[in-house]
């Protein structure tokens, strides 16, 4: 029972730390450069190891037998914790990905408005 309560609390510290970063009123410079180094897939050697041992630590506590439930999820938690720059990728990119789509959207239907009505 400790060991839940530990790795929940651990769970909550460290989701109130990255918390933070992301309620700031404006994008600072750093905020920018991370972004853009996210949404064009420049990690660093130490988030690109982070996330192999996140994933891997995923499929070891997913393919472990019941007999210890404990283990199965502090292995699942650390896992998530250390593959957070993954999801961090994955966020910017659809990011970038939905904001090309909706100035897509405004220029086809502006053109189809232009061009498409026959009257």
């Amino acid at each position: 029972m400790k060991k839940i309560y530990a790795t929940a609390i651990l769970i909550a510290f460290s989701m109130s730390v990255f918390a933070q970063r992301v309620f700031d009123d404006y994008a600072d410079e750093e905020d920018i450069k991370d972004f853009e180094r996210y949404a064009h897939l420049d990690l660093t050697k130490g988030e690109i190891i982070s996330i192999v041992i996140g994933i891997v630590l995923l499929l070891v506590a997913k393919n472990m037998t019941d007999n210890n439930p404990n283990l199965r999820i502090g292995l699942s938690c650390v896992g998530v914790l250390c593959a957070l720059p993954l999801v961090l990728v994955i966020l910017a990119v659809a990011q970038k990905a939905i904001g090309y789509a909706i100035i897509l959207a405004i220029v086809v239907g502006g053109l189809y408005f232009l061009f498409g009505q026959n009257k």
